[in-house]
């Protein structure tokens, strides 16, 4: 695993920086989707952890913004400054 992988893929960011933190499928797939949608929805749901990945998302785009923006992207608003 590169730096590179850590930096891109929220998982492993995850996994790197929070080792003790373990996210069950459903709740990968909503770090995913977060990531990779422009809109996400989750089903409502008891205990199902849904604030807990809010919170994991909002940390991590504060943390590494460059992670949920396309790559293309986020070169194009570095060539702007």
């Amino acid at each position: 695993m590169t730096d590179l992988d850590v930096l891109l893929d929220p998982i492993r960011f995850a996994r790197y920086h929070w080792p003790d933190v373990t996210f069950y499928s459903a709740q990968r797939d909503l770090i995913y989707a977060t990531r990779d949608s422009v809109e996400t929805y989750c089903v409502a749901g008891n205990q199902l952890g849904k604030d807990f990945v809010s919170a994991y998302v909002a940390l991590s785009f504060f943390l590494n913004p460059l992670m949920y923006f396309d790559r293309s992207y986020s070169r194009e608003v570095e060539r702007a400054r």
